[in-house]
């Protein structure tokens, strides 16, 4: 090392590395065999290496690594998508799940508030939808939203089951698909 920092000029380098290496007695010798043998090791790691890919290369093996080589950062960016989107949706039902059981303990919290009332009416007595059937229900605007459990749709209305154990009908229009 301290051969080629002096052979290469870096003397300021040579003389400080042969300070901190402890060589205070080492004096390059240009005409000793081990003159630039790092840099014929250097050149030599170089040329086998540009060997070995050429050899790789014709047999066709360092080609097929090569684009699997490419592939991978493609790879990585779609299974990343796929864990982004596996998120999304997950995050999604939690929100929905959320909404529902906040729905139905409101509804069961009003039933308990009723429950103390010696006067009931008829729609108080019946039951809301299973909480595994509701869903959030929407107009087009967004201004109006409801959960319920759809009931059906005829004549072009659509029924559905709203938690407070109401039904309720509202106009809708399906485009017929023919």
């Amino acid at each position: 090392m301290l051969d080629y920092l002096h052979s290469a000029g870096y003397h300021k380098t040579f003389e400080q590395f042969k300070e901190e290496a402890e060589q205070s007695e080492y004096d390059p010798d240009p005409n000793s065999k081990t003159s630039d043998l790092l840099v014929k090791k250097w050149t030599s790691v170089i040329r086998l290496q540009k060997k070995v890919r050429a050899v790789t290369v014709s047999t066709g093996a360092g080609a097929a690594g090569h684009r699997q080589h490419r592939s991978q950062p493609r790879e990585r960016e779609r299974q990343k998508q796929k864990e982004r989107e596996a998120a999304e949706a997950a995050a999604l039902k939690k929100r929905e799940e959320e909404e529902r059981a906040a729905a139905a303990q409101a509804s069961s919290s009003k039933k308990s508030r009723n429950s103390g009332s010696q006067s009931r009416s008829s729609s108080d007595t019946k039951r809301g939808p299973p909480p595994e059937n509701l869903r959030v229900w929407h107009d087009r605007t967004g201004q109006f939203r409801v959960d319920a459990a759809f009931l059906g749709y005829s004549n072009g209305k659509l029924r559905l089951h709203k938690v407070n154990a109401h039904e309720a009908e509202g106009g809708i229009r399906i485009p017929e698909v023919g």
